[in-house]
Parts: C-alpha cells; structure tokens; sequence
C-alpha cells in the first residue's frame, strides 16, 4: 500500500510549524501520477530505484501527470542518480508545461493539461521557463498563489518567478490581492517584477478584506472581488483594503474566473459531503475486471481548487498480471458544480482546443467519442447526454493495448451511466 503524509501547518508567534509523520520506509512509486489519489497537501511518499533516468517528463518543477514520477524527480532534483524516496503532490491543470535539461533529463513542452504533480508543497507555478538560471541560493521558485502559505516572517517571504510571466494569470484586487490570486501575475500588475525578465519577488500574507478593487497595471488586468478571507501584498504595510462598493465580479469565497465567464460558485447548493456521495455513485457503476485480471477498489474522490483541480470522479484501475505497467484506466467525472468538465468539455466543442491536444472525433463502441494520442498514450471519451464524461484509457508503457481498452468499453454499462445525475 503507497503511504502518504500530511503536512499540518500550526500558525504561532514564531510562525511555520511543521507536524511531519514519515513512514520507515517506502514502496516504490508508480509510473505516474495518474492513478495516484491524494488531498490538497497531503504527499505520496514513495521510493524510486538508482538510475531511473528513461520516460517521458512534460514541464519544468510542475509535470502532467502522466510524466514519469522518478525521472521527473531526478529533472526536479528530488533525488540524485542514486534514487530515494520522494514525497509527490498533486495539483491541477496548467496552460503550459516549458522543456529543460536538468540533472542529466531533458523534459519536454506540452500545451495544457488537466491534472499536474510536483516535489514540493505548494507547488511550482505553472510554465516554469527553460531559459532563465535556476534561482539564487536559499530562494525557490514562487508557489502559484499563496493560499498553502501559513504565514510569511516580518521580512516577507522571497521567491522566484520565472523569466515570460503569464499576463492573463487571474488576479484579484490592485496592491492588495486576494490569496488565491495568481503571485507572479500581481507582482507584474503591482509593478515589483518585470513579465519579460522575471526575478526575485517578496511577498507578504494578510487579513482578508471586504472588497478587492479591479484596475489595469502594466500591461495586467485584475479583478475586482467582493469578501475574501486573506490577502497579500509586496509591501509590508499591506495597502489599505479597497473601499467597500458594487464590484464588476462580485464573489464571498473562492474567486475562479473572470466574472464574464464565472459559473455559480462551485458548492453554492452542496459541498464536500455532497460531492462525495456522488463520487461513489459514479464508482459504483464501474465494471468487474475481465477474467484474469485484477482491480483497484472503486474509488470516488473530488477536488474544487485552483491549485488541485475542480472535478468529482470515480476511478478504478485494472491490472493485468502481477506488473505495475499493463493497467487499464476507466474514470467517470464531472465539475463539483454539476456541470461538464471544463477542458474536457472544451476539448468535446472546440476543434482548434482537440487538434492541440492530438485528439479527434470519431466513433467507438457505436457511440460518439473523442480518440486521444498522446505520445502512444491512448484515451477514448464518451459523453453522455447529461455532460458526464467516460474515459477509458492506457499509457504508451504499459503492455496494455487498444484491444484491451476496447475490451472494458465493451463492460461499460451504458443504462446506469445515463442514469447517473450530474448533481
């Protein structure tokens, strides 16, 4: 059984205390990190073998999760040649994975993908680039928001930002920002960071204010927000709140997304127990493993936040043989808030989006559905008339074949699918 941990944060005078349980030891890790399930903070704790070096890396501190967990630690420098354990945590998608040549891995580019891992907590900002020099001693690459920062010390908290800061990244107030707002971004749009060069910026955590003014700065547009419970700001007198009024984009919580395309808040109507229950509803209908094979328990999880993801799944992995490469992988899912999964359903309606993501459209099983290659790794989804999304799927490591998805899609019982509710 993989093991996991969890950091607890225990906020005092004297800021940060970690409460770290570590297992004796560790088995080994999986290929990747699609089949790991995980919570915000909490790690994978798993042991990689000397000289793993070979497998397809996607990204720069910050990988799909589909690259190969050892040889993207090894890229990341979270072991050496000699192996060790790593401690693996999950987060959600990104719009851009750059390549670089680190510790003898070269990782390759991608464009965006739903669900990432990376080595530290928080995690990397997204699109870390291949060209600047890694950051100065004792300062790490900036997190991507600041909601997993307990609290930062008197003198702020240092990092780095990558040279080719993402403009559009969402962010939150003018001065002052809502936690969840993209750092890097702010630091632009607050003027302490050039987007082109990148660089060293110092951060400072705050108490939340009741409005978040929107305004445009250097070339970003922020997003005005209503309550939100922290913030920060690069100074450290944080500026003083923005004056309480009738926002463009008004929220109370978890601000997403532009106000122009914000969707009700995610759990508005229900929440984590909800999507819960419907997450094992979705796993309950999954299928028995064909004749000699072996599966995973049905498994029903969620996740609603900018840094881990927004879906409600059920998943179960097949295996075939005592191998830790010939799984199958078939998942049902939807958006907390009940409706489609939003890549994926962009991926569904926009054809520019599917032919970037090596996908087309096409017929399986007498249903319509999108066939997905990705570096020999091979998806098909289905969607049902309600917006739930079907995938069954295998990596190009793995023994399996196209026979052996065609094989589950053939167990995959339609009637209870349909019938499953979308909220």
């Amino acid at each position: 059984m993989m093991r996991f941990i969890r950091l607890a944060f225990t906020l005092s005078a004297l800021g940060i205390s970690f409460l770290l349980a570590t297992p004796a030891r560790a088995d080994q890790c999986p290929y990747d990190a699609q089949g790991v399930v995980a919570g915000d903070g909490e790690a994978l704790v798993c042991a990689c073998p000397a000289n793993d070096s070979t497998g397809a890396v996607y990204g720069t501190g910050r990988y799909t999760r589909d690259s190969k967990i050892c040889t993207a630690a090894l890229h990341a420098g979270a072991i050496t040649p000699a192996g060790g354990d790593v401690q693996v945590y999950l987060g959600g998608e990104c719009a851009d994975f750059k390549s670089s040549t680190q510790n003898g891995v070269t990782s390759s580019n991608w464009t965006s993908y739903p669900g990432t891992f990376a080595f530290s907590f928080p995690l990397p900002e997204c699109g870390l680039s291949s060209t600047m020099a890694p950051p100065a001693d004792g300062v790490t690459w900036c997190p991507e928001n600041a909601t997993g920062v307990a609290s930062t010390p008197a003198e702020g908290m240092t990092c780095a930002c990558a040279a080719g800061v993402n403009l559009s990244g969402a962010v939150y107030g003018s001065g002052r920002y809502t936690d969840d707002s993209k750092l890097c971004t702010a630091a632009v749009h607050a003027g302490v960071l050039d987007a082109a060069q990148g660089g060293n910026i110092t951060f400072f955590l705050g108490e939340g204010c009741a409005s978040f003014e929107g305004t445009v700065a250097n070339g970003v547009s922020s997003i005005a927000w209503a309550s939100y419970p922290r913030s920060f700001g690069f100074a450290a007198s944080l500026p003083a709140c923005a004056a309480a009024s009738t926002p463009s984009v008004v929220g109370s919580t978890t601000p997403t997304a532009p106000a122009a395309d914000a969707p009700p808040a995610p759990g508005a109507e229900d929440g984590p127990a909800q999507w819960q229950v419907r997450a094992d509803l979705y796993a309950s209908v999954l299928p028995e493993p064909l004749a000699g094979w072996d599966a995973t328990p049905r498994t029903g999880m969620w996740e609603n936040s900018a840094m881990t993801g927004r879906h409600v799944s059920g998943m179960r992995t097949y295996k075939h043989g005592n191998t830790l490469q010939a799984d199958i992988f078939v998942s049902i899912f939807n958006a907390p808030d009940g409706t489609p999964h939003e890549t994926t359903e962009r991926m569904w309606t926009d054809e520019a989006y599917r032919t970037s993501r090596t996908a087309v459209m096409g017929e399986v099983a007498g249903r319509p559905a999108l066939i997905q290659t990705e570096n020999g790794d091979e998806r098909i989804i289905f969607r049902t008339d309600s917006g739930l999304f079907v995938v069954v799927s295998r990596l190009a490591s793995h023994s399996t074949t196209r026979a052996d998805i065609d094989a589950y899609i053939a167990l995959l019982d339609w009637a209870k699918i349909e019938a499953l509710p979308m909220r």
